[in-house]
């Protein structure tokens, strides 16, 4: 079903940007966390993952946050591999993202140009994964496993 669903949305036409208005790699991925954060429904995003506004600023995205991976200027992500959490009480991985999924819609996943891997396993997504997800053109690697289940690969 997720890969049926997967080849449906690379099917489907994509929003063209208007020149100049794209965003930076930093805001897009500040855009993900903020709409995974979401206190009232129980979702989050960790601050252990780091994400914050000081790294973008002084364009240190790429060496600062958590699970994210750049080109060699530091200023494209490349990678997005979301690490689990250890829980030190229990001594055992636990997930750091709660979020629905279909709350990624309308993120600019398109402009992430230099994306070829995104793998969200290890976390705790639930609901249907937006199809804006696999919009980059570049992405070639999309893992992913809702409320820990097994992982599904898929390759585009």
């Amino acid at each position: 079903m997720l890969v049926l669903f997967a080849l449906l949305a690379l099917l489907l036409p994509r929003p063209v940007q208007p020149a100049g208005e794209s965003l930076t790699d930093a805001e897009i991925l500040l855009d993900i966390a903020a709409a995974c954060n979401v206190t009232s429904t129980g979702d989050r995003w960790p601050a252990e993952l780091n994400w914050t506004t000081a790294s973008v600023a002084d364009n240190t995205f790429c060496r600062d946050w958590l699970g994210v991976s750049c080109d060699s200027t530091g200023r494209h992500v490349t990678h997005i591999s979301l690490p689990a959490v250890t829980n030190a009480t229990l001594g055992t991985e636990a997930p750091a993202i709660v979020c629905n999924a279909s709350r990624l819609a309308g993120v600019a996943w398109d402009d992430l140009t230099y994306l070829s891997v995104l793998s969200l396993r290890y976390q705790q997504f639930y609901g249907e994964l937006a199809p804006d997800v696999l919009e980059p053109p570049n992405l070639q690697c999309v893992v992913v496993a809702w409320q820990r289940e097994r992982a599904a690969l898929l390759l585009l």
